[in-house]
């Protein structure tokens, strides 16, 4: 079993970074401005009374007594648990001793997705990261009223190395931050461009959801008049989506174009709120349907990402994207559920 500790330390929020868009050789440009550093500490700021080196980090908000498990490996998301169940799913093939990528929660895939010139998904999610930051952020004055503003949260890093060079040829920072904060979790990926050329790349957030009855699960979201990548099909194919809702009876694998926004699971009285910014341009949806060893009953991926047109990043500039998700039951947020508990 995994251990973590808690985080008890109080930080400030780490900056944003303004974006800028562009375009370049035809493919969609993403180019930021601004400082890859987090904003100074104040005086007040203490670090994290246990070092950043436990695996893996268990993020607890003492609030709404919801929390979120992050490996080093792949800086992989691996649970979000809110009231009496969890967000994310592990599949029951799933491996944590470090030999491949985890198959379940939050994968990152990136420099690339799906096939290509270097390993399906990319490396990312096949590399330990550097955990460089944990913070535990409360509210001043009356907390009661401002259970929303209290923040977990903890930093994770990928720089290049020579192992990453000699599958991709770029110089890179790769910063993921991972927010539990008011009854959501906030994911935020940035590509900070290190070398002196163009950097181009694709990639998703690999996000497993976990579902109770895929049979009456409704994804819903700006679908209608939206084409859609079929690569089911072989060799894959466009077709036109004419719904705003997608449904899942049989194997899936598409990939929608031009669907940055909100997008909503409903799965009986659970439901799941997904907001991404504009720079996910893309969104992938996959369930194995059929396949009992993957335990496709009870999860379907629904992955915010840029897989269209690669990203291209000017040397020394910087992407960002970020995706919130918010899991609901009986349209009220779900972790208030534990207080109906307590009251009875």
């Amino acid at each position: 079993a995994h251990t973590g500790f808690a985080v008890r330390s109080s930080l400030p929020s780490v900056s944003s970074i303004p974006l800028r868009h562009a375009r370049k050789n035809g493919l969609a440009g993403l180019k930021a401005t601004g400082s890859f550093t987090p904003e100074t500490p104040d005086t007040a700021s203490t670090l994290p009374d246990a070092p950043v080196l436990q695996d893996p980090v268990i993020l607890v908000d003492p609030t709404t007594k919801e929390s979120v498990e992050v490996m080093m490996h792949g800086a992989c998301v691996t649970s979000y648990k809110t009231a009496d169940y969890d967000v994310l799913f592990r599949r029951p093939d799933a491996v944590f001793d470090g030999s491949k990528p985890i198959s379940g929660g939050v994968p990152i895939c990136w420099p690339q997705f799906g096939p290509g010139k270097i390993q399906q998904h990319g490396f990312a999610r096949n590399l330990r990261w550097e955990c460089t930051d944990v913070r535990n952020e409360q509210p001043g004055g009356m907390t009661a009223l401002s259970f929303s503003r209290s923040t977990q949260r903890a930093v994770y890093e990928l720089i290049h190395t020579k192992e990453t060079l000699a599958m991709w040829d770029a110089r890179f920072q790769c910063r993921y931050q991972v927010e539990l904060s008011g009854g959501a979790l906030n994911l935020e990926f940035r590509v900070h461009n290190k070398g002196f050329e163009e950097m181009e790349f694709t990639m998703a957030l690999h996000s497993y959801f976990a579902v109770d009855d895929l049979a009456n699960l409704k994804i819903t979201g700006d679908f209608g008049g939206k084409q859609y990548l079929d690569k089911t099909c072989d060799p894959p194919e466009m077709k036109d989506q004419t719904s705003d809702t997608i449904t899942i009876d049989g194997f899936t694998e598409r990939v929608y174009a031009d669907v940055a926004g909100r997008v909503v699971l409903e799965d009986g009285a659970k439901t799941l709120q997904l907001q991404c910014s504009e720079e996910f341009s893309d969104l992938a949806v996959w369930n194995p349907y059929g396949d009992d060893k993957m335990g496709y009953k009870n999860f379907v991926c629904v992955e915010h990402g840029v897989i269209n047109n690669p990203v291209v990043v000017a040397p020394d500039d910087i992407w960002s994207a970020t995706v919130s998700i918010k899991p609901l039951r009986n349209g009220m947020p779900a972790w208030t559920q534990r207080l109906v508990g307590e009251e009875e």
